[in-house]
């Protein structure tokens, strides 16, 4: 019998023939590997993305919450303070002065305890209040120097009006912020412009600021203050 013979070359071609399909092979597997790869990568990246959008969203709904709960806290510790301090103020104008101290520190973008400070110094907060030179209101603005600014601006018509709570305060504001402008927003050189260049009414003001705010910090209940120290859960 005779027997087939396998040529070289043939075995030669079967061979890499068969070479070349598991090169194929490899390349098609890691072809469809690194794409499964990449795909994966591009969904672990928009589920973080969306983890992190939504962490921001919750931070943001804290934010919202603590903003409200800041203003709340602001109202009750200056009607608190007033009434502490100064018994001749009325419960219902304390509340009145307190609601709208935050609401207008809000609108012209002034710190809450600024505006207490400068109510202190300027009037006891009394509403009524006129002094030698008939600067009036809370904030004690002088209608004679100011009545242009406050027609044009706020649409005064006389100062009677710097003894309503809202108007005296906003007249107050406008007058202290036309200082802020003039000095580069130094609230230091501000309040010392805004009653005539006097240092001793600079201190006065921040002092009387501190202790608004301590006030603030005593009206914490226990709890909060140990959370905000992270000592307790």
């Amino acid at each position: 019998m005779n027997k087939s013979t396998i040529k070289p070359e043939t075995v030669i071609l079967t061979a890499g023939v068969a070479i070349l399909c598991v090169i194929v092979v490899a390349v098609i597997s890691s072809t469809f590997s690194a794409k499964a790869n990449k795909t994966k990568k591009k969904l672990v990246a928009s589920i973080e993305e969306f983890l992190e959008v939504k962490e921001q969203l919750n931070i943001c709904k804290r934010n919202i919450a603590t903003f409200k709960n800041l203003d709340e806290k602001n109202i009750s510790d200056i009607e608190s303070y007033i009434q502490a301090n100064y018994k001749r103020v009325s419960t219902t104008v304390a509340k009145e002065i307190a609601i709208k101290t935050v609401e207008l520190a809000s609108k012209y973008g002034i710190a809450v305890p600024i505006l207490v400070g400068m109510m202190e110094i300027e009037s006891n907060f009394f509403p009524h209040a006129v002094s030698p030179k008939q600067a009036r209101g809370l904030m004690q603005v002088r209608w004679k120097i100011w009545e242009d600014k406050l027609k044009e601006e706020l649409g005064f018509v006389d100062h009677y009006q710097l003894h309503h709570i809202e108007a005296g305060i906003v007249a107050g504001i406008v007058v202290f912020k036309y200082y802020m402008a003039e000095n580069d927003n130094n609230i230091s050189k501000a309040l010392y412009a805004y009653v005539g260049q006097d240092k001793k009414y600079v201190t006065k003001v921040y002092s009387a600021m501190g202790k608004f705010v301590l006030h603030g910090v005593s009206t914490i209940p226990q709890t909060e203050k140990h959370n905000a120290k992270g000592t307790l859960p």
